[in-house]
Parts: C-alpha cells; structure tokens; sequence
C-alpha cells in the first residue's frame, strides 16, 4: 500500500535592503528548490522550502537558507538577516508574514536568477557571514561592525602573517591615494597614538571592540571615541570586501546575472 508523501515546508521572513525579486520565483540551490516571496505592502518578504522532497532537516535547511543570505549581502554589499517569526511543518507555504521593514529592498529584480551555487569552502563561508554580521550591525552599532568586518580578516592574518602584512599595506596606500577622505581621519588619530594605520587597526579598533582591559580606555558612551569607529568603519569594510573578493575569488553572482541579462 502507497501512502501519501505529506509535505512540509519550512518558511522563513526575510528582512533586507539589497536585491530581491519583485514575483514569487523558484531559484535552484545546489541541487534543493528554494521559493523566494516578494516583499508587498503588507506582507515580509519571505524563503520557503519544501524539507521532505528535499530530503532536508530543519537545521540543515535553515543553515542554507543563512548561506543564502551571506551571498546576497557580499554581492549587494546590503544587509540581510531573518525576520521574528516563521517556521517548519506546516503542508503549505506560510506567506502571511507582516511586514517589518520600512524602507523597500534596494532593487526588485524581475528576473532574479534561477541558480545559486553557494560556497563549499568553509573559511569561505564563516567569512561571508562575518560580513553579513557587520552589514546588519552597522544599522545599530559601529563598534560591532567594525568587530565584524575585522574578523573576516584575522584568519588571513594568523595563517599568513607576513602577506597579510604586505596585502594590508598595499590596500591601505591604495586607499590614501584614491580615496583620501576616507582615510585621513583615522591617518591622524594613527599618528597621534604613535602607530602604524595598520597597527591602529589592530590595537585601537579590533582590541577595544574585543576587550574591557585596564589599559584599554574605551567607553561606547564617549562621542569623540564611537567616531572614532565611525571613521575605521568605510576602511574595514573595502578591507573585508576586497579580501573576500580577491583572495577568497567570490564573485558578484547577482552583478554577473544582469550583465548576462542585459
């Protein structure tokens, strides 16, 4: 006797402010079916997939689903992250999700692309989601972003140390030659404590970020030190993305599917 197979599908609200499809579309993603809903007037924008024919566990399918969301972020250089509710078992997707967002994503795709190949390399992967945590807490904290796109660089710098060394100060004269206004405030402070920009990084933003130690002398409440952070932050940010898109060769699969498109 043949019984039944009875779904069950794993919804999940997405909150973002990069690229996102405009209609309901079925994306291919290593091999598993995943539903992406658009974001309306009244309704969260929202991920979906069916865990039984997919042969998935709800743990495994949503580290996908978070997968997902660090590729998009690093491509749209935009933050994304799962909204309040959402969950498993039910037979049928769940869309009535209430919108939490108030601003629209940055860009509603009409033709989002149908196939996603996430990243297998794990290094790859805890750095696409340390990027993705500094996007979302640049919304709220700068200290924590900062924190954040630091950490996407400290596995280069512990496993390669001297060109680590040499990769930071190529990137960092890059910088001052180009975009001046971006680095010369930090410049100044690095001079006055008497340290190299690229020690200051390390000494004056990721430790007081990290530590509450005597000789750390930080206080989130100071105005002049939370700019302090303000200012790290635009560097740390073209660090982080510059290594995961040199060094780590993640490509811009959303700017490589419009240019196909167009």
């Amino acid at each position: 006797m043949v019984t039944d197979v009875v779904p069950s599908w794993l919804s999940c609200p997405v909150v973002g402010y990069g690229e996102w499809p405009i209609h309901e579309t079925e994306v291919t993603v290593d091999n598993h079916t995943f539903v992406f809903s658009p974001l309306t007037s009244d309704r969260q924008a929202s991920l979906h997939i069916e865990l039984v024919s997919s042969e998935l566990e709800h743990k495994e399918a949503i580290k996908i689903i978070n997968n997902i969301l660090s590729l998009l972020c690093f491509c749209s250089n935009e933050a994304y992250w799962l909204g309040k509710s959402g969950g498993s078992g039910s037979t049928a997707k769940q869309l009535a999700f209430p919108r939490e967002q108030l601003k629209p994503f940055i860009r509603g795709i009409d033709s989002f692309p149908n196939t996603l190949h996430l990243i297998s390399d794990v290094k790859t992967l805890r750095s696409l989601a340390h990027f993705r945590d500094a996007r979302v807490a640049q919304l709220f904290s700068p200290t924590t972003a900062c924190l954040a796109f630091y950490k996407v660089l400290e596995r280069f710098k512990r496993e390669e140390k001297e060109e680590y060394k040499d990769w930071i100060d190529q990137q960092l004269d890059f910088l001052e030659d180009t975009y001046s206004y971006y680095i010369n405030p930090l410049g100044k402070r690095a001079e006055m404590a008497k340290l190299s920009l690229q020690h200051f990084l390390f000494k004056a933003i990721r430790n007081s970020a990290v530590h509450a130690l005597i000789d750390i002398n930080f206080n989130r409440d100071d105005d002049d030190q939370l700019k302090m952070f303000d200012e790290a932050l635009p560097v740390l940010e073209y660090l982080a993305q510059t290594y995961i898109s040199d060094k780590l060769c993640v490509p811009d699969l959303l700017q490589a599917h419009q240019q196909r498109l167009f």
